[in-house]
């Protein structure tokens, strides 16, 4: 499947925190996994460092409304072996550069 990362980011930052509101960008990313026409990012809120996991599916015709089918996917995706919940939401460990970012914007 070809991945357009760039309308990846741009759905992602439409994202925001379920915790405190604040908005996803394409740094908040912390894993990206591919399954069939899905895209799975496990995001961390720069602000209160929430972890969440967004599904993200090429944009549907008007005339398919999200429905429970989707959810079962859904659900059968996070299931799944290759992909478990637990490691899509396990955070990755921070680089060199973005240990030094934190270090800037907590002094």
């Amino acid at each position: 499947m070809e991945v357009n990362w760039g309308a990846v980011n741009r759905a992602i930052e439409e994202l925001s925190c379920p915790d405190c509101a604040a908005p996803f960008g394409p740094s908040a990313v912390e894993k990206r996994a591919l399954h069939e026409d899905r895209v799975v990012v496990t995001l961390a809120c720069e602000k209160c460092r929430t972890l969440c996991l967004a599904v993200l599916e090429p944009r549907r015709p008007a005339e398919r409304p999200f429905d429970a089918d989707d959810v079962l996917n859904a659900h059968e995706f996070l299931e799944s072996s290759r992909h478990p919940l637990d490691k899509l939401l396990r955070p990755r460990r921070a680089t060199a550069a973005a240990r030094a970012r934190r270090r800037t914007t907590q002094a």
